[in-house]
């Protein structure tokens, strides 16, 4: 499902400068004050700025669409407090305006399971908004930034609150910011710069007009440790990727690629042994639905000293009896024993720490360099088609630079996957031409790029522009990309 659609989860990651929102802050701010017999401290203005720009850019004041709210104290306060933009005036401010009906409750607590995990989830009341807060826009995608309660980076530590085991935002101690004074400050400059591209960009998906501060990413480590994850995160990664190949920057169509089996590669290079074929074909198996899925869970299991069988995690997880998953388990470690040594170790967040030091170098470059529009997904990256050939030369740039140098000096990027939606010929030729890096004179014109691109535009009007459309542009050895179409 889209973002921004029926079933949004609230954020306060948000705030707005459009005089249309602030006006009806103010009206907000001085009903909620005439409720009080002496003024408190709280500054109800700006809580209600940040309600009103998160209710517009994930519900956008429309009937029929709801937002997913928790009015759980502990949430908003304290050590269980989740986040710097939680904050005990927010939590007021929704709850008077529940009190004053402009945001209806719709339904109740209720639990829900993964599609994929049999964790069961606790899920907040869920609201609708009423139209005598605003029947319509408040806020233009332009006016619309981040909140500075919300630090571009975060340190996320696991707690236990009534049993179950929770993930909350952390102060960085002074010790641990001296240590990390660089990384911090490298990313807070390449996230703010990527702000301001954005902001200055048209996103859409699909004709639906997107605001480009969902767009904006925060870098997450985890455990209390600079040294584990610090992958970047924003709403727009949570569009399946099948509809993200329907995304445009300024009306330019985009095309996604990835590293192909990142961290398998990483390991692999990080011992110096050659990986022979795809790390999660097995015959027998399902690639994407079985191996890839149970290869990460033995990559980011803890065995403890013994390296315990991860079986019993692989059948909750897949939803498959104990005996096939030992069959699936001792598959991948007969086709992977050169590097048993990484299963059920715990190794998953400190590869994801590399491999997010590949995502925020190539996020540098299309916001500090060239300025250009770019949606990271992990490893993954999503461009104008107009930038197929820079990210793909990037790519193996960022790799053998976080990489090789630091690892391995034979490794070197073996693998990628792009995929897009089908693109008339023309502009399918110029893809082509971009992955293998033999683009001609008339294909580095944007004059040409232009003319590909209007064409591209009336073939797919023309085919009615269906959402299946999506194709595996290629696949294969990042040296030698050519215009094979899978």
């Amino acid at each position: 499902m889209p973002i921004g659609l029926h079933g949004s989860y609230i954020k306060f990651n948000w705030v707005s400068d459009d005089p249309r929102l602030l006006k009806r802050a103010a009206e907000l701010t001085t009903a909620i004050l005439s409720s009080y017999k002496r003024k408190p401290n709280d500054d109800f203005n700006q809580a209600f700025v940040v309600i009103l720009t998160s209710i517009q850019v994930l519900h956008g004041f429309k009937s029929g669409f709801e937002l997913l709210i928790p009015t759980n104290k502990n949430l908003y306060t304290g050590t269980t407090r989740r986040h710097p933009a939680y904050t005990n005036t927010i939590l007021k401010c929704l709850n008077w305006m529940v009190s004053q009906c402009y945001l209806v409750r719709e339904d109740g607590v209720r639990q829900t399971k993964s599609k994929r995990r049999s964790k069961i989830r606790w899920m907040p009341f869920s609201y609708s908004v009423s139209p005598s807060l605003s029947d319509t826009e408040l806020a233009s995608s332009r006016t619309i930034y981040r909140n500075p309660l919300c630090d571009y980076v975060e340190l996320r530590d696991d707690f236990k609150e009534s049993g179950i085991k929770v993930k909350r935002q952390v102060p960085i101690k002074a010790e641990v910011r001296d240590n990390h004074q660089q990384t911090i400050d490298d990313t807070n400059s390449i996230l703010a710069d990527y702000d301001a591209v954005m902001r200055d960009t048209e996103v859409r998906l699909g004709s639906t007009l997107l605001f480009p501060a969902q767009t904006s990413m925060t870098r997450i480590f985890s455990r209390g440790s600079m040294n584990l994850g610090g992958r970047l995160y924003s709403p727009i990664q949570s569009t399946p990727s099948d509809l993200r190949q329907h995304l445009s920057f300024d009306g330019d169509p985009v095309i996604e690629i990835d590293y192909s089996s990142i961290h398998p590669t990483m390991i692999y290079d990080y011992e110096g042994i050659r990986l022979d074929g795809d790390a999660y074909t097995i015959d027998g198996f399902d690639r994407e639905k079985v191996v890839k899925i149970a290869f990460n869970i033995m990559l980011n299991r803890n065995g403890g000293a013994s390296r315990s069988s991860a079986a019993n995690t692989i059948a909750r997880e897949l939803d498959c009896q104990v005996e096939e998953a030992v069959q699936i388990e001792m598959a991948i470690l007969r086709k992977h024993a050169a590097i048993s040594q990484y299963f059920n170790s715990d190794s998953g967040l400190a590869l994801q720490r590399k491999d997010s030091d590949l995502a925020l170098t190539i996020l540098k470059h299309f916001a500090q360099e060239i300025k250009r529009p770019i949606i990271t997904v992990h490893d993954s990256a999503i461009v104008s088609v107009r930038d197929t050939e820079t990210l793909i030369l990037l790519m193996k740039d960022a790799y053998e630079v976080v990489i090789k140098d630091k690892w391995n000096q034979s490794a070197a990027l073996k693998g990628i996957k792009a995929e897009s939606v089908d693109f008339g010929d023309d502009l399918m030729a110029l893809v082509h031409q971009s992955l293998a890096g033999t683009l001609t004179e008339r294909g580095c014109s944007k004059t040409y790029w232009d003319h590909c691109i209007q064409k591209d535009a009336e073939f797919r009007a023309a085919a009615g522009d269906v959402m299946d459309t999506r194709r595996r542009v290629y696949e294969g050895d990042a040296e030698a990309a050519t215009g094979l179409l899978l």
